[in-house]
């Protein structure tokens, strides 16, 4: 009895995370809809070249940090220092966001990104957004840690939901500048993430300021344990940093090369293939991969693991090759569906997020070979080779002023990290598939190229109604080729 009511708890936060993860996504389909229908492509370019100032911050110096909390979160609770080591945090959070504020002022004021209102404001805006996503993202991470994953989904969902709202409110009614998205970004994130950090306390037992009053003790933590936090966080944070340059690391060169409006579009375009891979990666990979692999290689030696990972990828990939053909193959309807007609000439970028995007899924799934080798130092020196071509593509962007150059590039930048992550780790991590896994993959992949074959001479892509259609039949298709593929994924977890 006392079993079957795990496994019916088990279902129900897988039930209840998978839930908060559709609602994510559709919140992200419409946050693109009110993105591009408010602001211009111009507009959007200065969104998306300061928001990757924002990213800088947050991937490179905040996200090993707040890993590092995760991992430990639960042992300093154990000492009652859990509540001064997240005070630490906090101000660390905060200092993270007056430099990113200083970093915005800075490209505004020697004209990297254009500025069309007051300085302060643009900084203020950058400030809150880092310090409120930061601190909403990461607290609701430890509420859910403590086992409160209905409470996990509210809080990041109702954040999102804040900060949409008051974005799309300040852009169109006060006035339709990347500023006013980013400001209201940034207050409802904020205001969000005082709801959390309050929650988080009464979970866990803590009262403010009483609760931040050992820090002297928090810090030892770090001083005394001075290897395995910093050996734990430096190669986080460089191979964060260099990931950064790869997904975000392009758009300020391009904004000032190009211009801020070609930005916009390209940015808009990719957002199509890719969010359609990064739904599917967090549900089967993050959500059932990533946990399977890590249950069954505890206890094991290196080359134990290696046939495990073999084991799981086998299972996955053809689910990942065909999510990312549907992906590729769907962004011009997507595009036609979601984003104003002003970004409706970017049509034929739209295939380079999905290209990119489901290259980036593959390489990744050596970084989690990697990682259960306990390989993290071995798989910094894999990630400088995609940074440098991407850096090369965003430097000659304006001798050839083709966007289709910036797609190809981060897509070979993507697939060389895979190689390259395959060759530092352990050449041995290779997955040996057969024509009958692919049976099923090969079917589904040649109708749906049918179908979009049939819908781009007709130019359903030029139509709301058709291009709605269009999707639900390539949808429909990649559904039921991954079908089997889920349910094999399945049943090697249960074995």
């Amino acid at each position: 009895m006392r079993n079957n009511i795990k496994i019916s708890d088990r279902f129900v936060t897988v039930g209840v995370l998978a839930f908060g993860r559709l609602l994510q996504s559709v919140l992200q389909i419409l946050t693109v809809r009110l993105l591009t229908t408010v602001l211009s492509p111009f507009e959007v370019g200065r969104f998306y070249a300061l928001a990757s100032v924002q990213g800088w911050v947050s991937l490179s110096l905040g996200a090993a940090p707040w890993l590092y909390l995760n991992r430990n979160y639960l042992e300093w609770r154990r000492s009652n220092l859990h509540g001064s080591a997240f005070g630490l945090f906090l101000g660390y959070t905060v200092l993270l966001g007056v430099l990113t504020a200083l970093i915005g002022w800075v490209l505004l004021y020697f004209s990297v990104v254009s500025a069309t209102i007051l300085w302060v404001v643009t900084a203020g805006g950058l400030a809150l957004w880092m310090i409120g996503t930061s601190l909403m993202s990461q607290t609701a991470l430890l509420v859910n840690l403590l086992g409160h994953s209905k409470i996990f989904v509210i809080l990041r969902s109702g954040g999102m939901i804040a900060g949409l709202g008051l974005a799309t409110w300040f852009a169109t009614y006060q006035s339709n500048l990347a500023e006013s998205w980013i400001v209201g970004l940034g207050i409802g994130s904020v205001g969000f993430a005082c709801v959390a950090i309050v929650i988080l306390f009464r979970l866990s037992n803590l009262k403010f300021p009483g609760s931040f009053t050992n820090r002297e003790d928090a810090a030892h933590l770090f001083t005394s344990n001075r290897s395995s936090g910093f050996s734990f966080m430096w190669p986080v944070m460089v191979m964060t940093g260099l990931y950064w340059v790869q997904s975000q690391g392009y758009r300020i060169p391009i904004a000032n090369s190009i211009g801020e409006a070609e930005l916009g579009l390209f940015s808009i375009a990719y957002s199509m293939g890719a969010n359609v891979v990064i739904a599917a990666e967090a549900v089967i990979i993050s959500q059932w991969l990533v946990p399977m692999y890590y249950r069954k290689i505890v206890g094991m030696n290196p080359d134990e693991t290696d046939m495990v990972w073999r084991d799981c990828v086998a299972v996955v990939f053809p689910i990942v090759i065909v999510v990312g053909i549907f992906a590729v193959l769907s962004g011009p309807f997507m595009l036609r569906l979601l984003a104003h007609d002003s970004f409706q000439s970017a049509v034929y970028l739209s295939v380079w997020g999905g290209v990119a995007e489901s290259i980036r899924v593959i390489a990744g799934l050596f970084y989690i070979g990697g990682i259960g080798r306990q390989n993290t130092r071995n798989m910094i020196l894999p990630h400088v080779p995609g940074a440098v071509i991407v850096a090369i593509a965003a430097s000659t962007i304006g001798a050839y002023h083709s966007l289709h150059w910036l797609g190809l590039l981060i897509a070979l930048s993507y697939f060389v990290l895979g190689i390259s992550l395959w060759l530092y780790v352990d050449r041995k991590m290779v997955v040996r598939l057969s024509l009958r896994q692919f049976r099923l993959s090969i079917v589904t992949i040649l109708t749906m190229a049918i179908v979009f074959f049939f819908a781009w001479v007709n130019d359903w892509y030029q139509d709301e109604v058709l291009s709605a259609l269009g999707l639900m039949v390539l949808g429909g298709v990649s559904l039921l080729g991954i079908l089997p593929g889920v349910r094999n994924l399945r049943v090697e977890g249960r074995s």
